[in-house]
C-alpha cells in the first residue's frame, strides 16, 4: 500500500509522545515493504526531504502567526488570532494538494492536526482518498487538547469549545475510519458523536520497542526513591505529589527525583514552595536513563491521559507506578500487580501509597511488573493491527465508492 501520514511534527522535531509512536509505525511499515510518507510542519522552508534524512518525510510550511512550538511563550492576542485560524485553516489546501497529487496515496493517515486544522479532512476526501484518524489527543473536540482548564479535568465539553471546535466535529463527517490509543480517548469522541460516517472505530494501543537491558534493581540503598517524569503543567498533577511528599515528613526515608521542563515562571513557584533536601528538580532528562534511577514511578494527572505513555515505559524497566485513576492509564495499572490507581487529586491517599510502599506492606516482583508491560512492546502487533487496518480501510472504501476519482466529500462543510 502507500500511505501517506499527517501529524504536526516529525523527527527530528518531537515534542511528546505523539511523534515517537508514529516513527515506530511509519519505520515497521517500511519494513514490511509499504511505501509510506510523512507529512508535517516546520517554520522554516518547505517542500524536500527534512534535515535528517527521511527522504519519506516532507515539510509544510506553517501556514499560522506562529509554529506551535510548546516551548514557547506567546501573549493573549497571538493565541487568539492562532486559534481563531486554527479552527479551520483553509490555507494548507494547495500545499496538501501537491503531496496527494505527487504520491497518490492508498490511505491518508491523520494524527495530531494541531496546526494544519481539521480542514485537511475535506481536502483529502475531495480527493476521493479514504481516511484513516488516530485519535492521540482530545485536539478535534478541545482547544487546549488535554480537556484540561485551570488544572482541572473537563468532563463534558465546555460551551466554548462545543461553539469553537463544531467545525471539526461537522468535518469528521469525511472520516472513513477512526482509531483510538486507548479504549478511553475513543469513547469520549464516540459520546460526542463525532466520525458518525466512520465503519471502523477501533482502539490499538500503542507500543514502543522495549529496552535491551534496564539495569533496575530495587532495594538499592534504605533511601526509597519515587520518581516523575513529563511537562511539568498543572494538569499533570505534580503538586499533588509533592503534597503528599510532604506530608509524609522525614520518615520513612525516602526522595523524590522530578525529570522534566515547563513554564519557568510555575516551576519557580513549585521550587520555592516545595523546597526539601529530598526533592530533586532534574530538568529535562532521558527516560532510559531516569528509570533505572527508581523504586516507584508516580503519575498524578489531573487530566485524562489519552494512554500515559511513561507509565508504560516505567513497566520495562520493571518499576511499579502509582497513577490517578484517570483516562488510558486504567488500561496499563493494574492494581496489585504493577501499581496501585489513586484517586485523581488526592495527596492523602498517594502519601498512604507511597508510605506503604516505603515500608515495604507494598511489595512488587519485578518480573511481574515487566511482564504486564509486554503488550505495550509488542511492536509487530502495533504494527501488523494498523497494517490490516489501513487495508480494511482502502477495501471498504474502493467497495462503497468503485469510482476512486469521484469526489466523495460531504459538501455541508
Amino acid at each position: 500500500m502507500r500511505i501517506l501520514f499527517i501529524n504536526s511534527f516529525y523527527h527530528p522535531i518531537v515534542y511528546g509522545g505523539a511523534e515517537r509512536t508514529l516513527r515506530t509505525l511509519v519505520e515497521g511499515l517500511i519494513a514490511r515493504n509499504h511505501e509510506v510518507e510523512v507529512i508535517s510542519l516546520r517554520p522554516g522552508q518547505a517542500g524536500g526531504p527534512n534535515d535528517v534524512g527521511h527522504s519519506y518525510s516532507r515539510h509544510i510550511d506553517i501556514k499560522n502567526v506562529y509554529f506551535p512550538s510548546v516551548n514557547c511563550m506567546r501573549n493573549p492576542l497571538q493565541k487568539a488570532v492562532w486559534h481563531s485560524l486554527d479552527i479551520y485553516n483553509p490555507f494548507y489546501r494547495k500545499a496538501l494538494g501537491e503531496r496527494l497529487e505527487d504520491f497518490s496515496p492508498d490511505v491518508v493517515s491523520c494524527h495530531n492536526l494541531s496546526g494544519f486544522s481539521s480542514s485537511v479532512w475535506r481536502d483529502i476526501r475531495s480527493r476521493g482518498i479514504p481516511i484513516v484518524q488516530v485519535l492521540h489527543d482530545y485536539y478535534p473536540c478541545c482547544l487546549r487538547a488535554m480537556r484540561s482548564k485551570r488544572g482541572s479535568a473537563c468532563h463534558t465539553q465546555c460551551i466554548e469549545c462545543s461553539i469553537l471546535k463544531w467545525p471539526a466535529k461537522l468535518a469528521s463527517k469525511n472520516v472513513d475510519s477512526v482509531v483510538g490509543i486507548s479504549d478511553h480517548i475513543l469513547s469520549v469522541f464516540n459520546e460526542l458523536n463525532y466520525f458518525p460516517n466512520a465503519n471502523i472505530k477501533t482502539t490499538i494501543h500503542n507500543a514502543e520497542r522495549a529496552p535491551e537491558s534496564s539495569g533496575t534493581s530495587f532495594r538499592k540503598s534504605r533511601e526509597i526513591t519515587f520518581g516523575f517524569i513529563g511537562t511539568i503543567v498543572p494538569h499533570k498533577g505534580l503538586h499533588v505529589l509533592l503534597d503528599a511528599m510532604q506530608a509524609q515528613g522525614e520518615l520513612p526515608s525516602s526522595r523524590l527525583l522530578v525529570a522534566g521542563d515547563g513554564d519557568p515562571r510555575y516551576l519557580e513557584q513549585l521550587k520555592s514552595k516545595y523546597s526539601s533536601s529530598r526533592v530533586n528538580f532534574l530538568g529535562r532528562t532521558n527516560a532510559a536513563d531516569f528509570f533505572p534511577t527508581l523504586d516507584c514511578l508516580v503519575v498524578p494527572s489531573l487530566s485524562d491521559e489519552p494512554l500515559g505513555r511513561v507509565a508504560f515505559e516505567a513497566l520495562a524497566h520493571g518499576v511499579p507506578i502509582f497513577a490517578s485513576r484517570r483516562g488510558g492509564l486504567k488500561e496499563i495499572v493494574r492494581d496489585g500487580v504493577n501499581g496501585w490507581l489513586f484517586e485523581p487529586g488526592n495527596a492523602a491517599e498517594l502519601c498512604r501509597l507511597m508510605s506503604l510502599f516505603a515500608n515495604q506492606e507494598i511489595k512488587f516482583s519485578r518480573g511481574e511488573v515487566m511482564k504486564s508491560g509486554e503488550h505495550f512492546y509488542d511492536v509487530n502487533r502495533f504494527v501488523q493491527s494498523y497494517e490490516a487496518l489501513y487495508g480494511d480501510t482502502v477495501r471498504r472504501f474502493r467497495e462503497n465508492f468503485p469510482h476512486r476519482n469521484n469526489p466523495q466529500t460531504d459538501s455541508s462543510i
